[in-house]
């Protein structure tokens, strides 16, 4: 009976998910994936190519980005509904490993469905949801996750195949994305903070030889280009950044970041213009930091206080240690760099929300409190998803690429210029189409898009022009 109970509750939320994000199943490639989708192109590439570096990108994510792509165009061609259905079953299972994983942390089942439920719902993942380009990153905290479930189990039960399972998916993750190179970190922090047991620290030996030669040889060999937005600078911005990524764990959007000028006032002209929503995202934001404040005063009174203030400290330890790759980047702040930071704040979340009222010995309370904070937590997402939908870049660039890629699809051979497709020239349609990428993927590599001023010669009655 339990068990068709917790079912039950599951497929609530799992349904509850799919009606939040049922708009991303009908949009299209945009952006980066046309980049991706060309550069894994199974009819040109082998699986071996998508290992050589390419020194004009940043990243270096075969396993992440390429090797998706290349297994998706293999297995559904260029059917975007069904690459986005593959990255929801990841994103899903991510969520169940985040439920065992702070369960094995904690060993409390309450924190740990509350930490899963907190992690599903929240509006930092909008953009990963959205955007197929992102799934390293989200892909890459599955790997991390399961990296450090499994050095967890070796701690604590001392079973050395727990290790090298540990060890395989951390060098699997190095080739996914950039978040697991701070795996070690947390597995010390952990040990640190809060395993009780022998610590272990030469068993990180192997991983920290191997994360510096994987380093050496992309640095050395291969640098990519930290210029312009991707730019290491050491500075104020720094603060901007980590304010922003506060923000965005409390399900502000993240277009809100955009509207600051300067470090505590947001520009008047935005507050005007969407009051409803600016307030409504302020009063849910000091909502819940008063309850979690609350919570965190409720444990320091505890006779436990010093347990309870390693465990703050090391979700937040988690928290900073997971987004430290990215806070150097004067201008590149994006919140699908969270995922894995996510796991350690709805941790910490989890753990102010239940823990106090467990001491309190009042059920009502117990059940009351986390539902109403979740309940709120939902409609921010809700609402979040709402504001994002009218000027978030992600779902106006698909819409975009969509309608200029079912013209240029439907046009029949003879419709196409002997020098390619005309396009009119705007950033949106630009970045949408990613340049040359998209006609590239649709219609050939010797097919080229050419964008230039006035009316669409092609597809007048599909662009959009902002």
């Amino acid at each position: 009976m339990r068990r068709i109970y917790i079912g039950f509750l599951v497929s609530i939320l799992v349904g509850i998910f799919f009606l939040q994000y049922r708009e991303i199943f009908t949009g299209f490639f945009y952006q980066d994936d046309w980049f991706l989708l060309k550069i894994s192109n199974p009819a040109t590439h082998n699986l071996l190519d998508l290992f050589q570096p390419n020194r004009e990108v940043i990243f270096y994510r075969p396993l992440g980005m390429q090797t998706p792509f290349y297994l998706g165009q293999i297995v559904f061609g260029l059917n975007y509904s069904l690459f986005q259905l593959s990255k929801t079953a990841v994103f899903l299972a991510l969520c169940g490993v985040v439920y065992l994983v702070i369960h094995k942390i904690t060993n409390s089942k309450r924190q740990a469905v509350m930490s899963a439920v907190l992690f599903s719902f929240s509006l930092a993942h909008y953009p990963i949801h959205y955007w197929l380009a992102s799934f390293s990153f989200l892909f890459g905290a599955l790997i991390a996750l399961c990296s450090f479930l499994f050095y967890l189990k070796f701690l604590k039960e001392n079973k050395r195949s727990y290790w090298y399972l540990s060890f395989v998916l951390f060098l699997s993750g190095l080739f996914v994305n950039e978040v697991v190179f701070t795996l070690p970190l947390l597995f010390i922090a952990y040990q640190l903070f809060l395993f009780a047991g022998k610590k272990a620290l030469k068993s990180l030996a192997p991983l920290v030889i191997a994360e510096l030669i994987f380093l050496y040889l992309r640095f050395g060999f291969f640098a990519p280009p930290l210029s312009g937005e991707y730019a290491l600078r050491i500075g104020g911005h720094i603060f901007s950044n980590i304010k922003g990524y506060i923000l965005w764990s409390f399900n502000w959007p993240e277009d809100l970041r955009t509207q600051f000028i300067s470090f505590w006032r947001i520009n008047p002209q935005f507050v005007h213009d969407f009051s409803v929503y600016y307030y409504f995202f302020t009063i849910s934001l000091i909502a819940f930091v008063l309850v979690l404040l609350a919570g965190m005063i409720l444990l320091m009174l505890n006779k436990d206080r010093r347990t309870n203030l390693t465990c703050i400290l090391f979700y937040a330890v988690w928290y900073l240690l997971s987004l430290s790759p990215v806070f150097l980047f004067k201008g590149h702040s994006f919140s699908y760099h969270m995922p894995l930071a996510t796991v350690g704040f709805c941790g910490l979340l989890a753990l102010l929300l239940v823990k106090p009222l467990q001491k309190l010995n009042n059920k009502l309370l117990q059940t009351l409190v986390p539902a109403a904070f979740l309940t709120v937590w939902v409609l921010t997402t809700n609402t979040g998803i709402e504001y994002n939908s009218l000027i978030h870049w992600e779902p106006r660039r698909a819409a975009i690429s969509k309608k200029l890629t079912d013209c240029i699809s439907s046009l029949p051979a003879n419709a196409l210029y002997k020098d390619g497709v005309y396009i009119v020239l705007s950033s949106e349609n630009y970045l949408a189409l990613n340049g040359q990428d998209a006609v590239n993927v649709l219609l050939g590599s010797q097919v080229k898009t050419i964008y230039f001023h006035g009316v669409d010669l092609n597809c007048s009655g599909s662009n959009i022009q902002l």
